[in-house]
């Protein structure tokens, strides 16, 4: 039966579709954007399911002059940023996002990286007459 072979195929397509997508739409956005630099002035624990997380708040100047406080949903055990930390945001009128690779590559590339390997193996590694 060809149903497995299939599925996997089809997921793993659908998979770097999507990672190609979050890439484009990515790029997109940081070519609109500004980039301003900010500075960290708390950070925020924050209690989830799995756990606490550090979550840094960000202030900076706005294109239009204004300032503006941004956290991050990119929150982690141990925080990854200090008080008084500067670093680099893209933004978009009211959309705001972290320059780091974490921010812009890690989704796209585990994405792609699992839907490449459904591909694969739906494509090459199972047998064709596999259930």
């Amino acid at each position: 039966m060809r149903t497995v072979r299939t599925l996997f195929t089809w997921l793993g397509i659908i998979l770097v579709a999507l990672a190609l997508w979050q890439l484009a739409a990515g790029a997109w956005f940081r070519a609109r954007a500004e980039r301003v630099t900010d500075e960290v002035t708390e950070v925020v624990l924050a209690a989830g399911a799995e756990g606490n997380a550090y979550c840094p708040v960000f202030a900076y100047t706005a294109p239009d002059g204004g300032r503006r406080v941004y956290q991050s949903e990119l929150c982690a055990f141990p925080a990854d940023f200090a008080v008084g930390d500067q670093t680099t945001l893209y933004v978009d009128g009211e959309r705001v996002a972290l320059a780091s690779f974490s921010a812009v590559w890690l989704w796209p590339l585990l994405l792609g990286a699992l839907g490449g390997a459904l591909w694969v193996i739906g494509k090459r590694v199972l047998p064709q007459d596999w259930p």
